[in-house]
């Protein structure tokens, strides 16, 4: 469903229930203010969904022979070219919005790391695993910028200075020039709070494991004696066993 919300009257609304059926599962959405369209990728089963908001019909723009890709996410519009991702194959798909045609796709992975070579106004970034990925939305050029931060890293946000800035998955904020190629953090120190408990596993020698959703995190605590602690930037963690002495955990990345 496409829905709009309204922070000055603390109001929703509820433009069309049902715009691409028995879907579900919208990773990103972006909104185009020059064609006042919605551009949203449906995950479920991959789409690529365009909605226009004049007649409230909604397009699925991703070619037929990707419906089966996986975990197909928007990221940016640029020169009217759409980037979308398939992280899992590891290509970079670009769209021509005029005639909805995707005309470049590039594979990312094991690219050679450059150094400031992007050229800013065609290139649209995103994180993959520990690395920032820029993708030049005309020539289909990437540009794997060149560092590594321990740590996973996702929409990052262009500013007017040239620099990019986004958060790591310990929380913090990284600030990236790709004129100069400096790389700065800061921790922003955000307060913690609880959040809820996504699996539970015992293991034979009474110890306990618990991974949290949606921030992740594994806990693990010992039955007998009350004593716990917990691991940091281990992911969510969709299930936990364990087996000859190892626990195994089956965990987005």
């Amino acid at each position: 469903g496409i829905f709009k919300f309204c922070g000055f009257e603390n109001r929703v609304e509820k433009y069309y229930e049902y715009v691409a059926k028995n879907e579900n599962y919208v990773r990103y959405l972006l909104y185009n203010e020059e064609r006042d369209k919605l551009y949203a990728s449906i995950m479920s089963h991959s789409q690529i969904l365009e909605f226009d908001f004049n007649t409230g019909v909604g397009v699925n723009i991703l070619p037929e022979e990707y419906k089966n890709q996986s975990h197909v996410s928007v990221f940016g519009i640029k020169q009217d070219r759409l980037l979308a991702v398939s992280m899992l194959q590891k290509k970079a798909m670009i769209f021509d919005l005029d005639n909805r045609q995707m005309v470049l796709d590039v594979d990312f992975e094991n690219k050679e790391t450059k150094s400031h070579e992007t050229i800013l106004e065609n290139t649209i970034y995103f994180g993959h695993q520990n690395l920032l990925v820029g993708v030049d939305v005309i020539t289909g050029k990437v540009n794997i910028e060149p560092f590594q931060i321990n740590a996973i890293v996702r929409d990052p946000v262009e500013l007017e200075n040239g620099c990019i800035t986004g958060l790591c998955f310990d929380g913090d904020v990284y600030n990236y020039d790709t004129k100069t190629g400096s790389l700065s953090f800061r921790n922003i120190k955000l307060p913690k709070k609880p959040v809820e408990i996504r699996q539970l596993h015992i293991d034979s020698n009474d110890m306990l494991y618990a991974s949290g959703y949606l921030r992740g995190g594994t806990i693990v605590s010992d039955l007998n004696t009350g004593s716990w602690f917990q691991y940091e930037g281990v992911g969510q963690c969709e299930g936990i066993t364990s087996y000859n002495g190892k626990i195994y955990l089956g965990k987005y990345p």
